[in-house]
């Protein structure tokens, strides 16, 4: 039997390398094409076919910071490279961007438009701050580090959107099957404004709330993203639906990634039950040391754990209402 310790240590080990693999696998192109499809209004009307093949630049993963100072097809085996995924600054530190890359929008009065598009993996939906809070200053930090190479001194026309999408596997029951997008919206205090909407929609953030994958999901983007992050499905079951209903073609690459994933996810879990037994026994044990049934110490020792251990559960629960 693990021992708490054991288990957290596990627990720690496979959610890294889970982490890895999901931020590779929606580093795909042909997964980051789908996701700018279901997820901007830019690309909406777009296949992600034609996304993937004329769209999409390069992209970097988890190597890109926040913070600063001034056709391949639908099958396309390659994942978005390098673009910087760190923006660092002196005065405010480093803060890396899971994946990060710059896409194109068909030109538009001889133009071409240009989005920075940020996504990222973010397992618990309430970490101690909002997540929307967070997208907020990322999506600015993608704005001021345009500073120098889109747009210099008043150069402010030239500044290009910037898209912050947090893509939760596991938010609280009240948030799941839900997408949310914070944007810069105008409100007219007195008199009318003349400031066309393409002069201050500069940055929106989207959190996609996935759910159980129970039943029919009419949303493209839940159902894509769910069935990509399930911890229920089996890695041929998914290489079936994202091929079926989705065209998606699994390439050497996207198909170890994503096999590699499925495996973590369900030692996850199935550690995450053996943990759940443990924290019912840790609890009984408490609850009789309480009515004077045993002593803390014979709680200890039935437990496996020393009695600091156990006193320090004792005031987590009671910490937390339990």
């Amino acid at each position: 039997m693990y021992t708490t310790l054991a288990n957290t240590l596990k627990v720690a080990d496979e959610h890294i390398r889970y982490d890895e693999c999901a931020k590779k696998v929606i580093a795909n192109i042909s997964v980051a094409a789908l996701i700018l499809k279901t997820c901007t209004d830019e690309f909406a009307e777009f296949d992600a076919e034609y996304i993937a093949d004329n769209c999409i630049g390069h992209v970097s993963i988890a190597e890109s910071a926040a913070h600063q100072d001034h056709g391949r097809g639908l099958d396309g085996d390659e994942r978005l490279e390098c673009l910087n995924s760190e923006s660092s600054s002196i005065n405010e530190g480093t803060v890396h961007f899971d994946v990060k890359f710059r896409a194109s929008l068909p030109k538009e009065n001889g133009k071409s438009i240009s989005l920075m598009i940020n996504l990222e993996m973010q397992k618990k939906d309430n970490p101690g701050y909002a997540v929307a809070t967070r997208g907020i200053y990322y999506s600015a930090r993608m704005i001021s580090e345009q500073y120098g190479t889109v747009f210099r001194e008043s150069e402010y026309h030239k500044i290009q959107k910037a898209y912050s999408i947090w893509i939760c596997p596991e938010p609280t029951k009240k948030r799941k099957n839900s997408i949310i997008k914070y944007c810069i919206t105008e409100k007219e205090l007195y008199g009318k404004s003349f400031t066309d909407y393409k002069d201050y929609d500069k940055m929106n953030v989207v959190i996609v709330n996935l759910g159980d994958m129970e039943g029919a999901i009419d949303n493209q983007a839940l159902d894509f993203l769910g069935t990509l992050f399930s911890i229920k499905m089996s890695f041929e079951e998914k290489k079936e639906k994202l091929g079926s209903k989705y065209g998606i073609k699994m390439t050497k690459e996207l198909e170890r990634d994503l096999s590699e994933m499925c495996s973590l996810s369900f030692g996850i879990e199935e550690i995450g039950i053996r943990k759940g037994i443990e924290e019912g026994t840790f609890k009984t044990l408490l609850r009789l040391v309480e009515k004077g049934k045993i002593t803390i110490v014979d709680a200890a020792e039935t437990a496996g754990v020393g009695v600091d251990a156990l006193l320090k559960k004792k005031e987590e629960y009671e910490r937390s209402g339990e």
